[in-house]
C-alpha cells in the first residue's frame, strides 16, 4: 500500500517528467548522458550508482538521495547537466551535498562524474 506522502511524490514526479519532455526532444544534439555517482554518509560504506539517460530518457536530472532518513533530498544535476551541453562539454567531475532535510542537514554528500555523447 503506497501512503499519501509517497502517492503524492510518484505523482510530482510524473508530471515533472511530463513537462521535462525526453532527452531527445529537449536536447537533440545529444545522443546519450551517464553520471556516475558516489555516495557518502558519515558511517556508512560509499555506494557507486550509475544513471544513463538515452534519447527517450525523460530530461530529469534530479537524483534521489539514498539516506533513509533524509526528508525531500536529493541531487539535482540539472544546471550542471544544461550547462555543459550548452558549452558542448564532454565530462565535467564535482562534488555536491545533498539538498534535503528541514530541521537538519541531510549528511550524504557525492562526487559525480558526468560524461556526455553528442551526435
Amino acid at each position: 500500500m503506497i501512503h499519501s506522502g509517497q502517492a503524492a511524490a510518484r505523482l510530482a514526479r510524473i508530471e515533472e517528467e511530463r513537462e521535462a519532455g525526453t532527452l531527445a526532444v529537449r536536447y537533440p544534439e545529444v545522443e546519450k548522458i551517464i553520471v556516475r555517482m558516489t555516495h557518502w554518509q558519515h558511517g556508512i560504506k560509499s555506494i557507486v550508482r550509475n544513471r544513463w539517460f538515452f534519447p527517450s530518457s525523460f530530461a530529469v536530472f534530479k537524483m534521489s538521495c539514498l539516506s533513509r532518513d533524509c526528508v525531500d533530498g536529493g541531487f539535482d544535476m540539472s544546471r550542471i547537466i544544461t550547462e555543459m551541453i550548452r558549452s558542448r562539454s564532454r565530462a565535467r567531475t564535482g562534488e555536491l551535498d545533498c539538498e534535503g532535510n528541514e530541521s537538519k542537514a541531510c549528511p550524504a554528500h557525492v562526487a559525480y562524474e558526468i560524461v556526455i555523447a553528442y551526435l
